[in-house]
C-alpha cells in the first residue's frame, strides 16, 4: 500500500501500486480517517501533512500508512497497541510529530 518513488535521471514519479487490493486500500484509508477522531497523535499528524501542502485525501493516506507501520510492528512483537508506548518511542527519536503534539497545533 505504501508509495514508492521511482527515479530516472532528473525525473521522479510515484506509480500507483496495482498489487494492493482496492478494497484493502479503501478500508485502511477509511479506518485512518475514523482514527483521527479518536487517536491523539493522528489528530495532529493529519493537519501537519496538510500544512506540508498535501491534499486532504493524501493526508489521510499518510495517517493510514503510519498506522500500518505501527500495527505491523505490534504484530511482529506480539504486543497490543498502546498509545503511550508509541509516544515514548517518538520521544526517544525526537520526532517532529512529538513537537507538534506538545504545541497542540
Amino acid at each position: 500500500m505504501a508509495p514508492v518513488t521511482e527515479r530516472r535521471g532528473k525525473k521522479a514519479w510515484v506509480p500507483w501500486r496495482l498489487q494492493c487490493p482496492t478494497c484493502l486500500r479503501q478500508t485502511c484509508v477509511e479506518w485512518a480517517a475514523a482514527s483521527t477522531r479518536h487517536s491523539f497523535w493522528a489528530q495532529v499528524y493529519s493537519p501537519q501533512q496538510r500544512e506540508q501542502g498535501k491534499a486532504p485525501q493524501a493526508a489521510v493516506r499518510a495517517v493510514a500508512f503510519k498506522w500500518l507501520r505501527i500495527l505491523s510492528r505490534c504484530w511482529q512483537d506480539r504486543t497490543p497497541y498502546e498509545a503511550s508506548v508509541y509516544l515514548q518511542a517518538l520521544n526517544r527519536r525526537r520526532a517532529p510529530l512529538l513537537h507538534n503534539l506538545a504545541s497542540g497545533s
